[in-house]
């Protein structure tokens, strides 16, 4: 049986090391820092505060990918379009479509971040004020779910231990070993 991204995630989330709150703080670091700061400049920031408090660096790390090359393109434009609002400066879709072009043509990471700098703060305020606002939705989202997945996980797996070890002993029982 064929196994989707998304039930591989879930199985790294409920099996990984720690408490149950280390993971889930795990998980709202990692959709904090993938949110506000741009990829390339996410790894530092995440292992820094994921070490400081005491969450799981795996999946801080993993939980940035939630801004990749690949959602780029999608996410970062409704990241400053939401964020122009929050900052009271809409911006029109010819703007948008003007600034960004060089940005999503750029072809290399150094290139990106030359376009990236090219935008000016009429963007990246914008940029970084929706990063925020959605940070401040997704994070504690992230952790109340991650956080019951993971405890409803580990009572999943406690209720067959003591039936494994009912049934054990039933057996010995019958087999007249007890």
């Amino acid at each position: 049986m064929r196994k989707t991204r998304l039930y591989r995630l879930y199985l790294k989330l409920v099996k990984a090391e720690g408490s149950p709150e280390s993971i889930a703080r795990g998980v709202a670091i990692g959709l904090t820092v993938g949110l506000i700061l741009p990829v390339g400049a996410q790894t530092l920031p995440v292992l820094a505060l994921a070490f400081l408090l005491k969450a799981n660096k795996v999946l801080s790390w993993t939980f940035t990918c939630v801004s990749n090359p690949a959602s780029v393109f999608i996410l970062y434009p409704f990241q400053c379009w939401v964020g122009s609002y929050l900052v009271f400066k809409p911006l029109s879709r010819d703007v948008f479509a003007s600034r960004f072009s060089a940005l999503v043509n750029a072809s290399s990471i150094s290139e990106t971040f030359h376009e990236l700098g090219e935008l000016g703060a009429d963007i990246l305020i914008p940029f970084f004020a929706g990063g925020v606002f959605f940070a401040v939705i997704c994070a504690p989202l992230g952790y109340v779910v991650s956080l019951q997945l993971v405890r409803a996980y580990l009572r999943r797996k406690e209720r067959l231990r003591q039936v494994r070890q009912q049934t054990a002993a039933e057996r010995r029982r019958a087999d007249g070993r007890e």
